[in-house]
């Protein structure tokens, strides 16, 4: 492939490389909820270069330059490109409607690693695990639940949860899609006309949890995982940190540096249901735990998600 670009204001100039991947998804170079495919090159790409096109031997436009990964602020040779597809459909978009509309399917999703994969019974970690439902979305109107795992859009394979987000993004509002789910062990096809993205922004208030313990609480504190410190939290004080729809959970108060959960719990983490079951208290961990992996469903730093606890 071949760069073009006027790199560091020296005039017009082409670099020569190779593809070096595709599909890259996990730079963040757009923040948190950016839409990120990018296709990357060790074609020397400076500043100056975005914007230009990436070329193939055949002269065909299968890019746009725009970014690169380093620590000098020089190529070191992680140049990004947007592939040409997605400026297609951007400029198509644009310049029919006068905007960018995305497809809003209505879930929070996260990543399958292969741990958390073995606990939903999975061989393979491809998919999205669905750790939220937002209200009033299309995927609560299909009766969309927390724990579902989506395999497929269309005919489409889902790898992760950036990729689900993206595949959704390129469909317009309005249309309907089939999506192959995975929930308690069975595979169904759930047909689901999309929403529009901008018209159904989640709002997500709150601030992280966390408290400071007095001498009253000594007697909520329980050490049900060893190493870590539990402080039981009612529905008022979760609703003051922006989680819903429950009436009790339990705080992470503290993980001890040679916990042998320390790799997979955090302190702040707010464990709402373990194993599937609602955890009313620090007692409820030790007694649904079980050999082998858990599965803890949290709530952090606004965000709600399934975690794999192994017992050591």
């Amino acid at each position: 492939v071949f760069a073009i670009g006027n790199p560091l204001d020296t005039g017009i100039a082409v670099t020569q490389g190779i593809i070096s991947a595709t599909g890259r998804q996990d730079f963040r170079i757009l923040g948190t909820g950016g839409y990120e495919n990018f296709i990357q090159t060790d074609a020397s790409i400076n500043m100056g270069n975005s914007g230009g096109p990436l070329v193939d031997a055949h002269g065909r436009m299968i890019g746009i330059n725009t970014a690169i990964i380093s620590s000098t602020g020089g190529n070191i040779g992680i140049g990004l490109a947007i592939p040409s597809k997605i400026v297609l459909q951007i400029a198509n978009n644009l310049a029919n409607d006068g905007e960018v509309n995305r497809g809003f399917l209505g879930v929070l999703p996260e990543d399958l690693d292969n741990t958390l994969a073995e606990s939903f019974g999975l061989e393979s970690s491809q998919g999205a695990l669905v750790a939220r439902v937002t209200d009033d979305s299309p995927a609560s109107d299909v009766g969309m639940k927390r724990g579902d795992i989506i395999l497929r859009v269309n005919d489409q394979k889902i790898f992760n949860a950036a990729d689900l987000r993206l595949k959704v993004s390129f469909f317009a509002p309005g249309t309907e899609v089939k999506l192959l789910i995975l929930r308690d062990g069975e595979r169904f096809e759930q047909p689901i006309e999309l929403g529009d993205l901008d018209a159904a922004i989640a709002r997500m208030n709150g601030q992280s949890p966390g408290r400071r313990l007095g001498n009253d609480d000594a007697d909520e504190m329980v050490e049900p995982l060893e190493g870590i410190v539990l402080v039981a939290m009612d529905g008022k004080e979760l609703n003051e940190i922006g989680v819903d729809g429950f009436s009790e959970g339990v705080l992470i108060e503290k993980v001890d540096i040679d916990s042998p959960f320390a790799r997979q719990l955090e302190a702040g983490m707010v464990i709402l249901e373990w194993n599937s079951e609602p955890v009313n208290g620090p007692q409820a961990i030790a007694q649904g735990m079980t050999d082998g992996i858990n599965r803890a469903y949290v709530f952090q730093e606004n965000r709600y998600m399934y975690v794999a606890v192994r017992k050591p």
